[in-house]
């Protein structure tokens, strides 16, 4: 404990238990030291022994290879660290409690099943908390909530898809605020999906959030929750469909603007939107033939 930690080679978890890496000193050297797995890491036993992870706040937490390809992890648990790097993973639930610098989730080709993705939970959720956020291929729940919380900014590139298959999406820019106001916004590329089921999503900055698509058949009252504290909402392209919630209603607040140098598309059930700023309209096409949405506020 105290210091860095490398592991080169092949790894297997065992013993049916939690394992701890601590390169704090149990919290005695705060800053820690960097993790490394460079190697493939998998568990013995599917969705069994789970790993915990503590680097401090100044050390670095790294996976090169695949982390569950033959064999999935339990629950991975990150309770602190600086830039955090994942190539794909597979595990039982995945959860990083807080940190200094970027969360970084990149995909890689697992071999069983043959598919590449960042993050794949079989039993639990996705929850990441840090300064910044990055994902770059698709981050997968069987069911279970994702939850994404940056103090800074979210940024989804157009294969980093979020598939929860009915649970809950809820993403955040700028999680600490009011302590940094002006800061956090939240970008999907053109192309990115989140897809909910028929869970909720739920997005919120305090700049600009710029949209790929949301989709969900929930009927709730609050199916799409769409709110920015200073900036717009905005169509990040053309590619699909902003929002479909043909059962639920949508809830977008913000203050720039929704769609005003390109209008949302959508195909809603029932629209809840408001512009409070003096800057900025709200544009919304709706797409689907012979259907007109019930606008409650504008």
């Amino acid at each position: 404990a105290g210091g860095a930690v490398t592991i080169s080679s092949t790894a297997v978890l065992a013993g049916g238990g939690t394992i701890t890496i601590d390169t704090t000193n149990a919290g005695a050297v705060p800053a820690g030291q960097n993790i490394t797995f460079s190697g493939t890491l998998n568990a013995t036993t599917s969705a069994i022994e789970n790993l915990t992870l503590r680097a401090g706040t100044g050390g670095n937490v790294t996976f090169t290879g695949l982390a569950g390809n033959t064999t999935r992890l339990g629950t991975l648990t990150i309770t602190s660290a600086n830039d955090v790097a994942t190539n794909g993973v597979k595990a039982a639930s995945v959860t990083q409690s807080s940190g200094t610098g970027t969360t970084t989730l990149n995909g890689a080709a697992f071999t069983t099943p043959a598919e590449t993705l960042a993050v794949d939970v079989s039993v639990g959720g996705v929850s990441i908390t840090t300064e910044d956020i990055n994902v770059n291929h698709l981050l997968r729940t069987a069911g279970g909530n994702v939850t994404l919380r940056a103090d800074n900014d979210v940024l989804f590139t157009a294969t980093g898809d979020v598939t929860s298959n009915n649970g809950n999406v809820e993403v955040t820019a700028d999680f600490d605020a009011p302590v940094a106001v002006g800061s956090g916004a939240l970008t999907m590329a053109d192309g990115t999906v989140i897809n909910a089921g028929s869970g909720l999503i739920d997005l919120n900055a305090d700049e600009n959030i710029a949209l790929g698509s949301v989709q969900t058949t929930s009927n709730s009252a609050t199916a799409v929750t769409i709110d920015t504290a200073e900036g717009a909402v905005t169509d990040a392209g053309n590619l699909d469909v902003d929002i479909v919630a043909n059962s639920g209603t949508v809830v977008i607040n913000a203050v720039t603007g929704i769609g005003s140098a390109n209008p949302l598309e959508t195909t809603i059930g029932t629209l809840d939107a408001q512009n409070s700023g003096i800057t900025g309209n709200i544009q919304v096409a709706e797409v689907a033939a012979g259907v007109n949405i019930a606008v409650k506020r504008l």
